[in-house]
């Protein structure tokens, strides 16, 4: 994405960053989003079942991590924009930033909560540099966000869920394969209901598309 938004900054073509922003939010979270109503699902029996019943005490900070794994992938996006416009100066502040506020929430965080302070401190970074980095892009390109996208994604992330928390009710985990079963299960059913959007069904074909032409 980054060689692609210096060519087209280069080229005087902010016009066409605009319109590249909110596509790229959208297919950097699409996975994430119902990434996060997996790991509330079956985030315990998969730390219980793989590593062992001792590691299910992290099942909140995972939680909370999966939280913070939506934030960095806008973030990414972000950030490749005050790069490709050349303005390292800004993702350098909000690095910066992200690394001192990540020390210092450590620091106050994880004495008093332990793994899930750890996991709050850098869910919290990651916010601080999607804030700085975000500003300065829409200040730069005044982009815009697909916001029904998005609320479609979460709306079929939410039905998934239901899904596999009736499933799990009749049919508990009790090992990998469960698990394996349990995931197959959420993809179909996450990528089934997000797909029947129209405009996440444009957007999956324009994918498939660049990758067969390359």
């Amino acid at each position: 994405m980054l060689p692609h938004i210096s060519s087209l900054d280069a080229d005087g073509r902010v016009n066409e960053i605009r319109a590249l922003i909110p596509n790229a939010i959208t297919a950097s979270v699409f996975l994430a989003i119902p990434g996060v109503f997996g790991i509330y699902v079956l985030g315990e029996p998969m730390l219980r079942i793989v590593f062992g019943p001792e590691f299910a005490v992290a099942y909140v900070a995972l939680l909370v991590l999966s939280v913070g794994k939506i934030v960095e992938s806008i973030d990414g996006v972000l950030q490749s924009i005050a790069s490709g416009v050349d303005r390292p100066d800004v993702r350098g502040l909000a690095v910066v930033a992200s690394a001192l506020s990540n020390v210092v929430l450590n620091f106050v965080l994880v004495p008093r909560i332990g793994l899930v302070g750890a996991a709050l401190a850098t869910t919290v970074s990651f916010l601080i540099s999607t804030v700085i980095v975000g500003t300065f892009a829409y200040r730069t390109v005044r982009f815009s966000v697909h916001v029904r996208r998005l609320g479609w994604c979460c709306v079929s992330s939410l039905l998934m869920t239901g899904l596999l928390l009736e499933v799990k009710s009749v049919y508990p985990i009790d090992g990998p394969l469960g698990i394996a079963l349990m995931v197959v299960l959420g993809c179909l059913s996450y990528l089934s209901l997000a797909l029947l959007y129209p405009p996440l069904q444009a957007d999956a074909v324009n994918v498939y598309d660049r990758i067969v032409r390359n």
